[in-house]
């Protein structure tokens, strides 16, 4: 699918292969619905904008998106293989966000900003670069990824921040939240960056390793590891 696609109330597209788009694709006042058998890919040029309602891609194989993405409503993301985004979603309108990559891995680069939730969930590792999120941030909750969990920038949530992975979780920029957080790692747990939240739950299966000031303005801060634990920084909590 190649041409610039406008329309006033949805766009649907369903393909019996791949799904490329090559151009712009906006629903003024609808929906955006794509279904492709093997791939979804936008380039550089092709943004989604729904202006009345979801974006919503499922892919039987992998999506990749090149350019920013944008709803009235929910971005919902499904792939059984893997999601690769490099570029903004919600930057200027999103409700929810739900990515789901069955059996493969999901990978952020850009900001992703909604005035809901997000969800990411992935068969096997997920990369989520900077979000601002209103309200709970759950990554890994429906399915656990097999590996890991790398936050590599800014979380910033109105909710709960949860993300449970088997292998490792890496905190590399700033994790704040107005509720709980709740990490557990099935292998390392290694906190790079602050964290802060209402009460804070960090947990692995191997080591934890903290670089990054950790404070709770509620409650607790509870830090377990069933190999090592090693604190380098401060840990502050009301109790």
């Amino acid at each position: 699918i190649r041409t610039e696609l406008w329309w006033d109330t949805a766009v649907i597209a369903n393909a019996g292969s791949d799904a490329e788009f090559n151009a712009p694709v906006g629903a003024t006042a609808g929906m955006i619905d794509i279904d492709a058998e093997g791939t979804v890919l936008t380039d550089g040029t092709a943004t989604l904008t729904a202006g009345g309602g979801n974006v919503d891609i499922d892919a039987n194989d992998s999506v990749v998106l090149g350019n920013n993405v944008n709803a009235s409503a929910d971005v919902l993301i499904t792939a059984d293989d893997s999601i690769s985004v490099t570029a903004q979603i919600g930057n200027t309108a999103a409700v929810n966000v739900d990515l789901d990559a069955v059996s493969g891995s999901i990978s952020t680069t850009e900001l992703i900003t909604a005035t809901g939730n997000l969800t990411a969930d992935a068969g096997t590792d997920i990369a989520l670069d900077a979000l601002t999120v209103t309200g709970t941030v759950d990554v890994g909750q429906a399915i656990q990824p097999t590996g890991m969990i790398d936050f590599n920038d800014a979380v910033d949530a109105g909710g709960a921040i949860t993300a449970d992975a088997g292998g490792d979780i890496i905190v590399d920029g700033t994790m704040d939240s107005d509720a709980a957080v709740d990490l557990d790692a099935g292998n390392m747990l290694d906190v790079n960056n602050t964290i802060g939240g209402t009460v804070i739950t960090l947990n692995a299966n191997g080591d934890v390793d903290t670089t990054g000031a950790i404070t709770a303005d509620g409650t607790n801060v509870t830090i377990t590891g069933d190999a090592d634990v090693v604190i380098g920084a401060v840990v502050d909590a009301p109790n």
